[in-house]
């Protein structure tokens, strides 16, 4: 009886340990989750729902399952005659502030290096305000702290090769501050809940790939956050105790294609008078800030010059499945800074882009273009959401029009 007695620790011991091997086999702890009233569980997204290639900002219910009509959405949020293009929009905690940038005070007069301002659209009343006027300076990528008091955003110069980050407060938007300066133009910034911190890409070291970056606006401390020089990640976003963050990143060509085949595939810069590179991904060429229209001079961008004085972060762990054979891809990646663990939770032949995560950081919602819906041949990008606990993908945006810069409420 006393042997017996002997095992029982043993057993409770072993039994822990199993326990804690599985429950570390998830990128997210299931006590994350949290209940969201349904009627807060927006989306916003821009899309070209209403006219081919001009795109507006719109909101649907992201519970709603498939929405395959546009009558089922919630709001068109904004109204511009074409070539007016809005893009980038983001979304208080409340449902009720959308900010989104837009070329409306431009309308195509210069279309390679656009005028985009911020305006400020109230969901409830749907009356819109202009919040910045800079004559030619490019104000985009808006991203706005879930109380709706502090707002991030990226400034181009004119005809200028790199961008800058500031910060504002909504009550005060004469009053803009510098947080970074020459980023890349594709940085694209994401405030944390709290309003104390950005995550943003930026090129580093010699090869000058995108890592994701995370800066304190008060003190101006920057951190490395992903340490990948042979990789490009894009789009980053943080959930709000700052613990797991999503992104989308390029996975190199895989070492079996031959060797001709690769030197094809090889992207031909500017300045060869060639076709310019799909660096962010998101199927444009040298995208400008609404992915339309090239930018000049991307490959002049300098370094982030953020690499001295950073703190430690752990380095992710390789718990990723297996890549799908094929030459380079965009998929969504999922890195939890409080044990490591870094997670492919896409992986397809498709370009998986504009990741963002919810607050509690167990929803991922992007875009996809997978299937030709309209029979016009070309495959359009639809909203997808998936369930870091079960890992299950859902398709909340069947519409058969092109949807990207995606943001939720929650």
């Amino acid at each position: 009886m006393i042997r017996y007695l002997r095992v029982i620790p043993f057993v409770f011991a072993l039994a822990a340990f199993l326990i804690s091997s599985c429950a570390s086999n998830k990128i997210v702890d299931p006590s994350r989750r949290r209940d969201v009233p349904a009627d807060k569980k927006l989306c916003v997204f821009r899309s070209d729902i209403d006219e081919e290639y001009n795109f507006e900002i719109y909101l649907l219910r992201a519970d709603k399952g498939p929405i395959g009509e546009k009558a089922e959405l919630v709001l068109k949020l904004s109204d511009t005659p074409s070539p007016a293009a809005e893009v980038f929009p983001t979304i208080t905690r409340d449902c009720n502030t959308v900010v989104y940038c837009s070329s409306v005070n431009d309308m195509g007069t210069n279309p390679f290096f656009p005028d985009f301002d911020l305006f400020k659209v109230q969901v409830d009343t749907g009356e819109t305000t202009m919040i910045t006027d800079t004559g030619q300076d490019c104000e985009y990528a808006p991203s706005i702290s879930a109380d709706g008091s502090i707002l991030t955003f990226m400034v181009r110069e004119f005809m200028g090769s790199s961008a800058d980050l500031y910060m504002m407060k909504m009550d005060n938007p004469d009053e803009r501050i510098l947080i970074q300066e020459r980023l890349s133009q594709k940085s694209y910034p994401r405030i944390t809940a709290d309003g104390e911190m950005v995550l943003y890409s930026a090129p580093t070291g010699k090869t000058k790939k995108m890592d994701v970056f995370l800066v304190n606006l008060a003190t101006r401390e920057v951190k490395n956050m992903t340490r990948t020089p042979d990789l490009e990640e894009y789009y980053p976003d943080i959930s709000d105790d700052r613990q797991i963050i999503v992104y989308q990143l390029n996975e190199p060509y895989d070492d079996v294609v031959e060797e001709e085949e690769e030197e094809a595939s090889v992207p031909v810069s500017a300045n060869d008078g060639g076709k310019l590179e799909d660096s962010a991904g998101d199927g444009n060429a040298a995208d400008s800030v609404d992915g339309s229209e090239p930018i000049d001079g991307a490959d002049d961008i300098e370094d982030a010059g953020v690499e001295e004085n950073e703190e430690e972060v752990k380095e992710p762990e390789a718990s990723e499945p297996e890549t799908t054979k094929r030459k380079g891809n965009w998929e969504i990646y999922v890195f939890n800074m409080a044990n490591g663990q870094k997670m492919k939770v896409t992986d397809n032949d498709y370009h998986d882009l504009y990741p963002v995560i919810s607050g509690d950081g167990t929803w991922v919602i992007y875009t996809s273009a997978r299937e030709d819906m309209s029979g016009d041949g070309q495959e359009e990008s639809m909203i997808y959401m998936m369930d870091l606990l079960t890992m299950k993908e859902e398709l909340i945006s069947a519409m058969p029009f092109h949807h990207d810069t995606i943001e939720i409420s929650w």
